[in-house]
Order: C-alpha cells, then sequence, then structure tokens
C-alpha cells in the first residue's frame, strides 16, 4: 500500500468519524433544549392562567357595580313621590323601609335585606318578596334612616354589598315631602 492510499484511507475514516459524530444532538443539547422549552410552556400556562384569573375578577366587579347600580335606582324610584312613608318612623332607623307612593296603584313598596342570605328584596302591595340582586353580590349591611333635616325630610340608605373579589358601599341621601 503506498502512502498516498494509506493516507487517503485514514482521512476517508476520519471523515466518517466526523460525520457520524453529526447525526444527532449530545445528551447535554438535548437537557439544555429541553429545559429552554419547558420554561416557555411554563411561562405560557402561568401567564394564559393569570389572564382568565384576571378576567374573572373583572367581570365579578363590574357585576357587582351593575347590582349596585340596580339597587340604587330600585330605591330611587320607590322614594321619588312619596305620600306616606311607614318605616322606619321619623328620627329612626330600620332594616325596613316601607312608603306609599302618590298615583301608584300598587302600594305599599317595601325593602329589606334578609338575614340569612344578604339578598335585598323588594315586595309591592304587600306580595311576596322578590329579590333585588342577583348570585353575583350579597348585601352585609342595609338600614334606612328617617331624618329631618332642618324642616326638610330625608330618607338615608347606607349598605354594602360584596362578591367573593370586591365591596361597594351604598350611602344615599333623598329628600321627600
Amino acid at each position: 500500500m503506498t502512502r498516498s492510499a494509506s493516507s487517503a484511507q485514514g482521512h476517508n475514516r476520519m471523515n466518517a468519524f466526523i460525520k457520524n459524530d453529526r447525526h444527532g444532538f449530545t445528551l447535554i443539547e438535548v437537557v439544555v433544549y429541553s429545559a429552554i422549552l419547558a420554561g416557555f410552556f411554563l411561562f405560557g400556562i402561568t401567564f394564559t392562567s393569570r389572564i382568565i384569573d384576571y378576567g374573572d375578577r373583572l367581570e365579578k366587579q363590574r357585576e357587582l357595580a351593575e347590582n349596585q347600580r340596580f339597587l340604587e335606582q330600585k330605591l330611587q324610584w320607590a322614594l321619588s313621590s312619596i305620600q306616606t312613608l311607614s318605616s322606619p318612623p321619623l328620627g329612626t332607623s330600620s332594616t325596613t323601609l316601607s312608603v306609599t307612593k302618590l298615583g301608584y296603584a300598587s302600594n305599599p313598596v317595601s325593602f329589606n335585606r334578609a338575614t340569612a342570605t344578604g339578598m335585598v328584596r323588594i315586595s309591592i302591595l304587600g306580595g311576596a318578596p322578590v329579590p333585588l340582586l342577583n348570585r353575583f353580590a350579597t348585601a352585609t349591611s342595609l338600614t334606612f334612616d328617617n331624618l329631618n333635616l332642618n324642616g326638610q325630610y330625608a330618607i338615608r340608605v347606607r349598605g354594602a354589598l360584596q362578591n367573593n373579589v370586591a365591596t361597594s358601599s351604598i350611602d344615599m341621601l333623598v329628600y321627600y315631602k
């Protein structure tokens, strides 16, 4: 065998060795790439979970605000054009409000808070009480104060609504004659 043939044969063996070495990843490369991919997946799952949780929190806060707005509108309606105020008596506070509206055929209109469920209820014409809040809000307190403010009569409504992510308060002062 000649030197050039021997050298060529050795060169071929070396090329074959180098080619075989380039067919895959080393164990360290596989571990590093797997760790990087796992990190991306973990970040993606965590980020997605937080977005979903944040959306749920915003929805519950919006629902609480809508419940409060609806309750305040119903109270404003009941306290507009009062003919007589049965409960609470002047100068006292009560957890029940009962009014007779001027020109309204279905009197009296009454509000109260069910202590066991935290629901604010309205009763018209002595009928069965109907809840004014939905399942996304409960009333932790609700009081009605019948006030005489320097000759002007007013009902002050104070209360608190809550759900598992937020709390809001009601503090209304409505004048009547």
